[in-house]
């Protein structure tokens, strides 16, 4: 939880720049891990 502290002090444009990447980071993830399960079921 420290980080949502550092979060408040930060200028709301950097905090909006974070959360973008974050978003942008946890959708590729998201499709990665699909694409893997895809992968997986396809090769049985």
């Amino acid at each position: 939880m420290d980080n949502m502290r550092k979060a408040y002090v930060m200028p709301l444009p950097v905090v909006d720049e974070t959360y973008k990447l974050v978003g942008i980071v946890t959708t590729r993830d998201i499709l990665g891990a699909a694409w893997l399960f895809l992968r997986i079921l396809i090769s049985q």
